[in-house]
């Protein structure tokens, strides 16, 4: 359904609003995982004043921001597809690769970190596991 600009004779196409939400939730989890990305230098206590389950969610955020945007991504690209004449394709296409590289990124150096961690503490370097019987009185 095209509709006529009433100050110009030209054509505006209608772009789906998912496609939109899908772009705009994928930039926002950018933004928030380079925040968490800087802000981790420093205990988040400097910059707000709440406690552990709080920089817990600001760790999962940009995931689930992510996540909203590959979802509606994928709803926007179907929604095209079946009524045609719509614009946003490409919103709803960059929606879902800047979401799954930030996802990829971003948590993949989470894991890598806490797999170190592993190894370091599993080979003994770091001890913060005492040996059994080894209990202090």
């Amino acid at each position: 359904m095209t509709k006529f600009g009433h100050a110009q004779s030209k054509v505006i196409t209608p772009t789906s609003i998912f496609s939109i939400i899908s772009l705009a939730t994928g930039i926002f989890g950018w933004v928030l995982g380079i925040f968490i990305m800087l802000a981790s230098f420093t205990p988040l206590s400097t910059y707000f004043p709440f406690g552990r389950t709080a920089g817990l969610f600001l760790i999962i955020s940009p995931g689930f921001s992510w996540l909203t945007a590959i979802i509606t991504g994928i709803i926007g690209g179907g929604q095209i597809k079946r009524k045609g004449p719509q614009q946003g394709n490409r919103l709803a296409k960059s929606g879902i690769v800047l979401s799954g590289i930030g996802c990829a990124l971003f948590y993949g150096f989470l894991l890598l970190i806490a797999f170190g961690f592993y190894i370091l503490i599993s080979k003994g370097y770091i001890g913060f596991i005492l040996p059994l019987g080894n209990l202090p009185s």
